[in-house]
């Protein structure tokens, strides 16, 4: 139950109200905003990755105080390290793209000059 009230804490900032669906014990209602969500107390059935969700949301606390404690320590050097890994994370997709522009470029040249040269003869 927990997983859901994390997830819709982390993503909306609030907090669901939940209460017992009358006449049903086993579930659970839960009022999202407009949604209304229905979810079973305990179920054999597992949702593959809940455990890695789970670790992410105890971790993300954790990571949002080290990036605050990182950037009262020296803000220009944080944001530079964040630019940098930015990119480090684009420079081969950039590389590929701008690559593989060229090669159709010289291609599409290299068949319009073979194609006058033919004209000419």
């Amino acid at each position: 139950m927990t997983l859901w009230k994390d997830t819709v804490a982390f993503l909306s900032g609030c907090s669901p109200v939940e209460r017992p669906l009358e006449g049903k014990p086993g579930y659970l209602e839960l009022d999202i905003g407009v949604w209304r969500v229905i979810i079973a107390k305990e179920s054999l059935f597992r949702l593959p990755g809940t455990r890695f969700f789970q670790d992410v949301m105890g971790v993300s606390p954790l990571f949002h105080r080290a990036c605050k404690d990182l950037y009262s320590i020296s803000p220009p050097m944080f944001l530079f390290t964040i630019c940098a890994n930015l990119w480090y994370a684009m420079e081969r997709t950039l590389s590929l793209y701008f690559s593989s522009r060229l090669l159709f470029h010289v291609s599409r040249a290299a068949f319009i000059l073979y194609y006058w040269l033919t004209l000419i003869d």
